[in-house]
Parts: structure tokens; sequence; C-alpha cells
């Protein structure tokens, strides 16, 4: 699970990075 939450929490920052490009746009 602590792994998993991990992944979890990596794949959030790359949406924020992706929607914060996405909004400079």
């Amino acid at each position: 699970f602590e792994a998993n939450q991990k992944v979890i929490q990596s794949v959030d920052q790359t949406l924020d990075k992706l929607i914060n490009e996405a909004g400079k746009v």
C-alpha cells in the first residue's frame, strides 16, 4: 500500500505540472 501511495503522489505531481503548463498557454 505504501508503494502505491508513492506512485499516486508522483502521478498527482505530474498532473499538477501538466495542468500548470496547460494553464500558461
